[in-house]
């Protein structure tokens, strides 16, 4: 039987020194803001700072990317004036604006149709002509559209049955693409993207519903960069 100095002590009945307490682990020391702030800060910028439009990078308050000078559109056809294509094409008929917003994007177009007059310097000079635009304009406010970009393009040309070739000094990057009586100019510029694409059908002269796409409408395509650009200063603006 264990007498009870033996619970308490020692072989020689000494009482049994105290271990020390196991100590809690000092807190990790959090690494300082400024640290991963100025790494952080290198990748911003060079993504920030597009070739078409300079500006700065603005996070929003939930971490997304900030949409730079680029907001929301109500009517893209108060901003879509086509100068350069009615000079060739005649006036615009008729226009069908569309608005969609989204907390994720924002996506505005523009349908526009007009008609040439037989006097007109277009192709198929003195032919009835069936012509329209279209401008799709496309805002992401929480992913990066540039890494898909490129293979939109290329899908969409595919698709089409078209060659694209890239746009100089337009955006960040352009591409247009090209088919019988279709030009398509898409550019991306920071969180926006804008499609702005030419469709020009000369019409049977029997009256048929299958009228045969003009080849020739490639020569259009200074007409189509020139509208495009003056498209994208006016969404910069940012009066809606």
């Amino acid at each position: 039987m264990i007498s009870e100095p033996e619970l308490v002590g020692g072989a020689d009945g000494d009482p049994v020194p105290e271990l020390p307490l196991p100590q809690e682990p000092a807190p990790r020391r959090r690494p300082s803001p400024r640290s991963w702030l100025w790494g952080l800060g290198g990748a911003v910028v060079a993504s920030a700072l597009w070739a078409g439009g300079l500006y700065a990078y603005h996070a929003t308050a939930d971490g997304g990317p900030g949409t730079g000078p680029y907001g929301t559109v109500d009517d893209l056809c108060g901003k879509t004036e086509l100068k350069s294509l009615t000079a060739i094409y005649g006036e615009v008929q008729t226009r069908e604006p569309d608005t969609r917003t989204h907390e994720a994007l924002d996506r505005a177009s523009c349908y526009a149709f007009f008609q040439a007059p037989s006097d007109s310097e277009a192709p198929g000079e003195g032919a009835e002509l069936s012509v329209s635009a279209s401008a799709v304009y496309v805002l992401h406010k929480k992913t990066d559209p540039g890494p898909e970009f490129d293979g939109v393009v290329a899908t969409e040309s595919e698709m089409m049955n078209s060659t694209s070739e890239e746009v100089a000094d337009l955006g960040e990057r352009a591409y247009l693409a090209k088919g019988d009586g279709h030009l398509a100019l898409q550019v991306l510029d920071g969180q926006a993207v804008v499609r702005l694409s030419l469709d020009v059908y000369q019409a049977d002269p029997e009256g048929s519903t299958d009228a045969e796409p003009l080849p020739d409408v490639a020569d259009s395509k200074d007409l189509l960069v020139a509208d495009a650009r003056a498209l994208l200063a006016e969404l910069r603006n940012g009066d809606g």
